[in-house]
């Protein structure tokens, strides 16, 4: 397997923490990787929304499809949820799935969960830094300084997968679930599952990266590194350096493609010419 399933995902602290905890992770991994899969097609819409169905962070990925403009795979999304919510409705009642939004469930989380340790978003790292202990106390200067780091790590996500188009569509749409570990709020260190479809694209396409073999080879042991620090911090930094490589590689994705057809165009012409 090349370079060994990226450097054996099982012994990592996310897969160690997802099984002794009883989390979703690899089921959200599952549908996160037959939806990069089928990503040119409308099927990556359903596989993205059971991507949701099991880890909800990644609603925060659905944008991507109005960003690539991709409006079948929307429409796709956008029809699988709203089957889930009808299958959710059948098998609980429509009383308790009400109640589930009418009573804010998620914004009566206790404050420990934004500022724990294990806590790796961007929000988690402010708190702790500021030593607030929960949203509701931050300050309005950190609070608007937080909302226009988000809202420009979104904007730069916006531009990466219109700019990319289908020639990087396999970068920013891995970039779009690293984004939404980035903003959600209670986005835990085992949530980092979600980067090894990401590492394996980087690896298989080595050849056609910056800094080839060797450049991935240090970007995953930087990350894998970083994910054995103990706390939050080097975690959210493993994630942002992972996101800004693939909105990069999004960014540049239409010129490389143009650099490496110019020699067959030129060919082409000069078969012609003669």
């Amino acid at each position: 397997m090349d370079l060994a399933g990226v450097t054996t995902p099982a012994a990592a602290s996310w897969s160690r923490d997802t099984v002794l905890l009883g989390q979703t992770n690899f089921f959200a991994l599952l549908a996160l990787a037959l939806a990069l899969v089928a990503r040119d097609r409308a099927a990556s819409g359903v596989w993205l929304a059971l991507a949701v169905a099991a880890k909800p962070t990644f609603v925060l990925a659905m944008p991507w499809f109005v960003f690539r403009r991709h409006w079948r795979g929307a429409l796709a999304a956008a029809l699988a949820l709203a089957a889930l919510g009808l299958a959710a409705v059948a098998l609980f009642g429509a009383h308790t799935c009400e109640a589930y939004f009418r009573d804010r469930v998620l914004s009566r989380l206790p404050d420990f969960m934004y500022t724990q340790s294990v806590n790796a978003s961007l929000l988690a790292a402010v708190l702790r830094v500021l030593h607030v202990h929960a949203p509701s106390e931050l300050p309005i200067v950190s609070l608007r300084s937080t909302s226009r780091s988000r809202c420009c790590s979104g904007s730069r996500h916006a531009w990466a997968a219109w700019r990319g188009a289908v020639a990087g569509a396999k970068w920013s749409f891995t970039a779009a679930w690293v984004f939404a570990l980035l903003v959600y709020p209670s986005s835990l260190t085992h949530y980092s599952v979600a980067l090894l479809p990401p590492m394996l694209v980087l690896w298989t396409t080595r050849a056609a990266t910056p800094g080839g073999a060797a450049g991935v080879i240090v970007l995953i042991a930087a990350i894998y590194a970083l994910h054995a620090c103990p706390g939050g911090e080097a975690k959210l930094v493993a994630r942002l350096l992972l996101w800004g490589v693939l909105v990069g590689m999004a960014l540049r994705a239409p010129a490389a493609v143009a650099w490496r057809q110019a020699p067959l165009a030129l060919q082409r012409s000069a078969s012609s010419g003669g």
